[in-house]
């Protein structure tokens, strides 16, 4: 049986470096969309992006200029007949009502909508649920934690995630490019304050090699490990006790697994999704800044009545079967 193509369109933001949670994300459902789809990856023009993409096996096609002419002729030269729009800010309603004149399926991804917009499907993972009426003339819409679209193995993960009444492991990570500079802030934190915690502090593809050359030297503890683009973050997440973390789809795997995340938002949305993950206390944070003074992250270590807590709300909000949620009502849409 011959496959039609999936498009997956991709752009970044309004910062030089890609965003590369969006990338990862769409990397995870084309993984299990392959199956049935030739996938086809339709992105601006950013080295780091296409080396991912080359290292996960998936083709792509890079856009110079974010025309809506041009577009459309890539997805009908391509025989796209479904397309995945990713941080779809960027994509106008004109944009999708001509795609649908094309007779192209349009399927919406996202966690935070900035405007009313109307596609065939929309799937937003958001646990802000005043966002869903942004979708509201959308035919299809899954919204909510409870459609997070994650990796199979995290379902796993999860089942296995128990409380940890002390805190041995840390885990530092804020997005693919670190885009406010804050894990040498932190890692400095954790050095000037004798601790014996385990630090492990991971740098996304979107930094440079020169800087993580500069943190291993500087960084000589026995205590902290810095890892450059590692395979397997889920994994990572998993085994630790503590998260620090900016607040994209990082953050949300994390409460998935029911870690206690400690969120510093690097953006606007990123800062509105945590005021509401603050107020339904589900992180560890009540305030956020750039330099989170030591004192307050230990409080929060030592406070075990506080974490069990939040251990349990995050068993409620975030559904065991998001996983299956998410890719059952995709195939079926498809």
């Amino acid at each position: 049986m011959k496959k039609n193509f999936l498009g997956i369109l991709l752009k970044a933001g309004k910062i030089k470096l890609f965003s590369f949670g969006h990338l990862y994300r769409c990397i995870e459902i084309a993984k299990k969309l392959k199956k049935k789809f030739n996938i086809l990856f339709i992105i601006n023009n950013n080295q780091q992006a296409k080396k991912i993409l080359e290292l996960n096996k998936f083709s792509y096609l890079i856009y110079k200029k974010l025309d809506e002419k041009i577009l459309l002729n890539i997805f009908v030269k391509a025989k796209v007949k479904n397309l995945i729009i990713d941080l779809f800010t960027f994509v106008t309603q004109r944009f999708i009502n001509q795609i649908k004149k094309k007779k192209i399926k349009t399927i919406l991804l996202d966690d935070f909508p900035k405007r009313n917009i109307n596609a065939d499907i929309v799937f937003n993972y958001s646990i802000n649920k005043d966002y869903k009426k942004k979708y509201l003339k959308s035919k299809k819409v899954f919204f909510g934690p409870r459609y997070l679209p994650i990796d199979f193995n995290l379902n796993k993960l999860r089942n296995a995630s128990k409380f940890k009444k002390k805190i041995k492991k840390i885990l530092i990570f804020f997005g693919g490019s670190d885009i406010l500079d804050l894990s040498e802030r932190y890692l400095n934190i954790f050095k000037n304050n004798n601790n014996d915690y385990k630090i492990n502090l991971v740098l996304g593809p979107g930094n440079s090699i020169k800087k993580y050359q500069r943190l291993k030297k500087n960084f000589k503890c026995k205590n902290i490990k810095i890892n450059y683009f590692i395979k397997d973050l889920n994994l990572l997440i998993y085994k630790s006790d503590l998260i620090i973390c900016s607040g994209g789809y990082t953050m949300y795997k994390s409460l998935y697994l029911k870690k206690i995340c400690i969120v510093i938002p690097t953006s606007p949305n990123e800062k509105k999704i945590f005021n509401y993950a603050k107020k339904i206390g589900i992180i560890g944070n009540y305030n956020f800044s750039k330099n989170i003074p030591y004192k307050f992250i230990n409080k929060i270590i030592l406070d075990e009545n506080k974490r069990k807590n939040i251990f349990q709300k995050l068993d409620k909000v975030f559904n065991r079967n998001s996983v299956k949620n998410f890719y059952n009502n995709i195939w079926a849409c498809l």
